[in-house]
């Protein structure tokens, strides 16, 4: 079971929202205030649904049976091309179109891996879904908290976004306050600078080996 408080936004939404009446009246007000409902709601539904889904994988004791049960629904409820691009954003324009592909596919196979190997021991009570705060743009922020072993709470936000109005799609993961893709970025610079492509493509089958190797003892 996924906790979710009674609250909806926060006051920097309404208070945005509430400067358009003092031009339009309040009849803008209560139609701005739908749809910013209706997108926090939409943008919960994708986040709420990928946490009962991790609840779910963990009573599954096996790394590989995890993995394959969590595949489509990660892929299909992030935007892993586009943190994958983000993450290389300078060498990607110099990549070819196959190296592309392939740095992509072991992106998707190590962002897999690294959920079914750190979410094995989350139960029904784990997760907390908080609610919705703008993101910058047409961004929103859904807030949750992951609990660790010891009883106490780590936040955990998701970056949301609907580009193209394909539905939302994670972004981006800010754990306790870290966002996961400058990690990521700051990590594949390194790496490329010292190591460049196949070092990379080495570091990132690597990860995921380790992680499957941790997960299985």
């Amino acid at each position: 079971m996924i906790r979710k408080p009674d609250s909806l936004y926060t006051q920097h939404w309404l208070g945005a929202i509430g400067a358009f009446t003092v031009f339009f009246g309040s009849s803008v007000f209560a139609q701005s205030e739908s749809v910013v409902s209706a997108a926090g709601e939409a943008a919960e539904s994708v986040v709420e649904q990928l946490l009962g889904t991790f609840v779910d994988a963990a009573q599954l004791s096996d790394v590989a049976a995890r993995v394959e049960f969590l595949n489509e629904p990660i892929l299909s409820s992030h935007d892993l091309d586009y943190i994958g691009q983000l993450s290389v954003r300078r060498q990607w324009r110099e990549w070819t179109e196959e190296q592309r592909q392939q740095f992509l596919a072991a992106f998707r196979e190590l962002s897999v891996m690294n959920y079914a190997a750190r979410f094995a021991g989350v139960g029904e009570n784990s997760f907390e879904v908080l609610g919705t705060q703008p993101a910058g743009g047409s961004r929103v922020q859904v807030n949750a908290s992951v609990a660790r072993s010891d009883g106490s709470r780590v936040p955990l936000d998701f970056i949301m976004q609907n580009a193209d109005d394909h539905g939302w799609h994670i972004a981006n993961v800010v754990a306790d306050g870290v966002s996961d893709l400058a990690l990521k970025r700051a990590e594949y610079s390194s790496i490329l600078r010292d190591s460049g492509f196949e070092g990379l493509i080495d570091e990132l089958e690597a990860q995921t080996a380790e992680l499957a190797e941790s997960a299985s003892d």
